[in-house]
């Protein structure tokens, strides 16, 4: 048994040394498919930048517009649309004074409930407050959307130019 181990052995020894012998590929010869494929890619990449870029830009200036002056629309409905909820939810239209005594005039034709207490009521406080807090809302948002908003619609590329020094700094 040794010797059929033996001789199998030098069978096995004598058989890899009569294989012919090849060079390893070198280091370069292996990245070089995989370069060029990243050079490829690479090429394509600066096409579509160059022919997609100025499209792009172009819809963000679009959308920027678009959202900065719904913003100034907002504002504005606040400011004045405010009126016609408040006379909707807290006043009464009555062109004569209504019976009870406790009502003080809001306008022409429009009833605000009193307290009968010499308190400020409930519809009081929400009248007035809905009343500052809407026009104080407004005028936040016009005042914030509308320089945006003008400088996107009038001035693009200084808009552009404003958004990528924020970025970069």
């Amino acid at each position: 048994m040794r010797k059929l181990i033996l001789v199998l052995a030098l069978f096995m020894v004598s058989f890899g040394y009569s294989q012919e012998k090849t060079k390893p590929p070198t280091f370069e010869e292996i990245l070089t498919p995989y370069v060029e494929k990243l050079l490829n890619f690479a090429e394509q990449g600066a096409e579509f930048v160059v022919t997609e870029i100025p499209e792009v830009i172009q819809q963000y200036i679009y959308f920027e517009a678009v959202t900065d002056w719904i913003g100034v629309l907002l504002g504005i409905g606040f400011i004045f649309f405010i009126r016609t909820y408040i006379e909707k939810r807290f006043l009464i239209k009555s062109e004569e004074e209504p019976s009870d005594s406790n009502y003080s005039e809001q306008g022409k034709g429009y009833w605000l409930k009193d307290s009968s207490y010499g308190e400020p009521s409930l519809g009081q406080v929400g009248f007035y407050a809905t009343r500052v807090v809407g026009l104080f809302m407004g005028v936040i948002m016009v005042s914030v959307y509308l320089t945006d908003a003008i400088k996107v619609t009038f001035f693009p590329k200084l808009f552009l130019l404003e958004k990528f020094i924020h970025l970069v700094s």
